[in-house]
């Protein structure tokens, strides 16, 4: 274990006694970077940039796992390094969480795999052999059904699509037109066009700047570059586009931020000084929308925009590997489960009946 290159408390003794504190150390460092098998970023000049320690929020989203994971283990009485591989695949089908309203009660395949992938990297960095983390990522792809099951894939028709559009926050006729809360409304609303009509994440979304904006085409839609969050393993640079139906919302948005005199590139401000919106804040108004719009989903959030998006891409006839580059996903079968999910929904819908 190359300690020197993690963290003072990032020691085999500390991991046996405080595996918190240790890993702590671990997930900041490069170390556990280099090992996501992530390829370098590419800057904007073309050069490539060294790995660099994750953000923090995303050590934040590590922690929080790793530390359900330590909580399973002294439940079961396990150390670190007694745990095997069928005990990982007992802490994935365990129940971890109460039930919550429209949620699975156990881990879906995604997380499931997030966390193997993190604990495959925890051995790796123990030099422990073989590997549970690893064999059990070999079960779970061997098995039907072991890497667990998702809520279905949800999405918008375009009779929701269009109420959404419409329910978008406007601003209060008893405000003044420079009040910060109608400009902050107004800014909202060509947030989450960016979200619906471009299949842009929270994430993306509050990191574009103006130059990310492109010039509308002759079909009426506008590339939009995005760049993956700083200090974030995950994601990658892609170019999607914004739809003709989306696009007024930003437009009017750029013509009224240049007016605004606003420091700095970003294309959404959380002020007019600067400074980056707040996911919570972006998570908070595409619930509320939801909410005007009467739209009642099991996940009324950013991942049914993004996949309404999708929806409407492969409804068009837009190929998969186009819709990977506009998603900005690494591997086709990602690409894939959207194109399965449209093919089960059709299967389910009721026959019309004559």
């Amino acid at each position: 274990m190359r300690t020197s290159e993690t963290h003072l408390f990032d020691k085999k003794s500390h991991w046996f006694t405080e595996p918190m504190t240790a890993f702590g150390g671990f997930v900041t460092s490069v170390e556990f970077v280099k090992m996501g098998k992530r390829p370098k970023r590419v800057g904007a000049d073309g050069t490539v940039q060294e790995h660099q320690p994750l953000g923090h929020r995303s050590v934040k989203s590590y922690m929080a796992m790793f530390s359900k994971f330590v909580r399973w283990m002294s439940s079961q009485n396990l150390k670190i390094d007694g745990v095997a591989k069928e005990h990982i695949l007992q802490f994935l089908n365990a129940e971890m969480e109460p039930q919550k309203k429209g949620r699975a009660k156990d881990l879906n395949s995604e997380i499931r795999r997030r966390y193997v992938r993190l604990l495959e990297r925890v051995y790796d960095h123990l030099q422990i052999r073989p590997n549970p983390a690893q064999l059990a990522a070999f079960s779970l792809a061997s098995a039907p059904g072991g890497a667990g099951k998702d809520l279905p894939k949800e999405w918008l028709t375009l009779e929701q699509q269009a109420a959404f559009m419409e329910a978008l926050p406007t601003r209060a006729a008893i405000l003044s037109d420079d009040s910060a809360k109608a400009w902050r409304r107004r800014r909202d609303r060509a947030m989450m066009a960016l979200m619906i009509g471009a299949g842009l994440t929270v994430a993306e979304v509050i990191e574009l700047y103006i130059e990310n904006i492109g010039e509308e085409d002759l079909a009426g839609s506008v590339p939009v570059t995005v760049w993956p969050a700083p200090s974030s393993e995950f994601g990658r640079k892609h170019v999607t586009m914004l739809r003709p139906f989306a696009v007024p919302e930003v437009s009017r948005w750029l013509e009224e931020r240049e007016k605004m005199n606003v420091s700095g590139r970003l294309l959404f401000p959380a002020k007019v000084t600067g400074g980056k919106v707040a996911a919570a804040t972006l998570y908070r108004q595409v619930r509320a929308t939801f909410a005007a719009a009467g739209i009642k989903l099991n996940r009324e959030g950013g991942r049914t925009l993004r996949n309404t998006f999708a929806q409407r891409e492969l409804e068009a006839g837009t190929t998969l590997d186009e819709l990977g580059e506009y998603l900005g996903l690494h591997e086709r079968r990602s690409v894939e489960r959207y194109l399965g999910a449209a093919a089960r929904d059709r299967r389910a819908a009721p026959s019309a009946t004559t």
